[in-house]
C-alpha cells in the first residue's frame, strides 16, 4: 500500500547562519552533532532547540547521560514541561531509549547529551569504533521514522603536539548531514562567546565560519548577524570605522551590536543583505531543497 512521506518540518535553531544554510533549520529527518570543547555551550544549544520544537507543537525527547540535568536550565532555555526525559546509566542503555523511542512513533526531534560521557577515558580510543557504528545505526532509524536527531560530542582523540585542525580530531560519526562546532569559548561580563564551525554534506562549500554570544540562556542574535555581516563583507572595517552601505556605524563591534539591536529596521535591512550575500556564496548545492 502507498504511504505518503510526512510533511517536512523544520526546527529553527539560534543560529541564523545553520538555519540559512539548512533551509530555515533542522529538517525532520536529519542528524545533527554538535561538538564543543567544554563549557562552549552545547547543552544550551540542544535545550535551544528542543524549546524551538516545542513552540511548533512537536514532541521532544531527552536523554542525559551525565545526570546534569538542570529543569531550572530547561525552563530559563525555552523548555516546557513537555519535554520527554530520560536518564541513561550505560551508552547501551542510551542507544536502547533512543531506539524505543524513535520506533514508537512519539516525538519529533531527540536530544542524545553527552552520551560519550559513558565511556571511561582509558576506553574512548578502543571503543571509538562500536561508538561510530552504533550512533550510525541510530541515525538510520531516524531518518527512517523522520525524526529529527541531534547529540552532543567532545573534542577527542587529539594527539599532543599536533598542528592538525581540531575539527579533524573531533569523534567522526560520519552519519551526520551536518555538524556545528563551537569552538573557543570565552566568557566576558557573564556572556559566552564561542567561534562557530558549521559543516553540510549538502553543500560543496562546507564550512562557514561565524560567532556567536550567548548571555545567560539567550542568544544574541545580533553578534552573530554583526559577525557574518564582516565576514560576507557587508560591513567593512575602514579607517578605523565599521561602515555599512557607505554610513559609519561605529569604531568598535560592542558598540555596532548596540546600534543594530536598538534600530529593528536596520537590523531586518542588515539582515536581508547578509542572507543575500551568505546565500550567494553557498549555492553549489548537491540535490535538496535548502537556500529556497
Amino acid at each position: 500500500m502507498f504511504m505518503p512521506s510526512p510533511q517536512r518540518i523544520v526546527i529553527p535553531t539560534p543560529l541564523l547562519a545553520f538555519n540559512w544554510l539548512a533551509g530555515g533549520g533542522i529538517a525532520s529527518g536529519d542528524v545533527v552533532s554538535v561538538v564543543g570543547e567544554t563549557s562552549s555551550g552545547r547543552t544550551a544549544l540542544l535545550l535551544t532547540i528542543l524549546a524551538n520544537a516545542q513552540k511548533s507543537n512537536l514532541v521532544a525527547a531527552y536523554i542525559d547521560c551525565e545526570d546534569e540535568f538542570l529543569s531550572t536550565m530547561a525552563r530559563q532555555c525555552g523548555v516546557d514541561d513537555n519535554l520527554i526525559y530520560a536518564k541513561a546509566q550505560s551508552s547501551e542503555e542510551a542507544l536502547d531509549v533512543a531506539k524505543r523511542l524513535i520506533n514508537s512513533g512519539s516525538v519529533d526531534i531527540l536530544a542524545i547529551d553527552k552520551m560519550y560521557s559513558l565511556l571511561s577515558s582509558n576506553s574512548v580510543l578502543d571503543a571509538a569504533d562500536v561508538f561510530r557504528k552504533n550512533l550510525k545505526h541510530l541515525a538510520n532509524i531516524a531518518r527512517e521514522r523522520h525524526v529529527a536527531l541531534i547529540f552532543s560530542l567532545p573534542y577527542v582523540l587529539m594527539p599532543e603536539n599536533s598542528d592538525a585542525p581540531v575539527e579533524w580530531w573531533a569523534l567522526n560519526i560520519g552519519a551526520e548531514d551536518h555538524r556545528i562546532c563551537l569552538r573557543h569559548p570565552r566568557y566576558a561580563n557573564d556572556t559566552l562567546f564561542c567561534d562557530v564551525h558549521i559543516y553540510s554534506k549538502y553543500v560543496r562549500y562546507q564550512q562557514i565560519n561565524s560567532s556567536v554570544a550567548f548571555v545567560p540562556f539567550a542568544y544574541q542574535t545580533s553578534w552573530e548577524l554583526f559577525s557574518l555581516a564582516v565576514s560576507c563583507d557587508v560591513i567593512r572595517y575602514e579607517s578605523g570605522v565599521y561602515k555599512y552601505d557607505f554610513a559609519s556605524l561605529a569604531t568598535s563591534p560592542e558598540q555596532c551590536i548596540d546600534i543594530i539591536n536598538k534600530d529593528k529596521t536596520l537590523f531586518e535591512q542588515l539582515s536581508n543583505d547578509v542572507q543575500i550575500e551568505f546565500k550567494s556564496r553557498c549555492l553549489k548545492l548537491k540535490h535538496r531543497d535548502l537556500l529556497l
